[in-house]
């Protein structure tokens, strides 16, 4: 999924060197972890989207699938799995479209937040 090629590295990385020029604040010297984190944010949510497609298989339907899958989370062991009982309810009914956009805000606003600070 990651650039195979210098050429396809260039493609993904200008635009997205671009954050700086989003008011985010991001100087030079952490340009490259903002946009690395950007890139395996969307790398890895279309990722995950080829990789359930290809587990649940041709012609299943999206909603079956994850009402079963959150019908199953609900019967878990509230002990051993709260947090996937916790969150049964949003998978059932979730966008993935909106998941997507909320969880890229998320990253925009700790990027726009960090302000160009580096992990010590």
């Amino acid at each position: 999924m990651a650039p195979r090629t210098r050429a396809e590295a260039e493609a993904t990385g200008s635009p997205l060197r671009e954050i700086r020029a989003l008011a985010l604040g991001v100087p030079e010297t952490t340009c490259f972890t903002a946009t690395s984190a950007l890139v395996h944010y969307i790398f890895g949510a279309a990722g995950q989207n080829a990789a359930n497609s290809r587990v649940a298989g041709p012609g299943v339907d999206r909603t079956e699938f994850l009402h079963a899958a959150a019908d199953a989370w609900e019967a878990l062991d509230p002990g051993e799995f709260p947090f996937l009982r916790s969150i049964a309810g949003d998978a059932r009914d979730h966008d993935d479209r909106e998941q997507f956009l909320t969880g890229l805000d998320l990253i925009l606003a700790g990027i726009a937040g960090a302000g160009g600070s580096q992990r010590p």
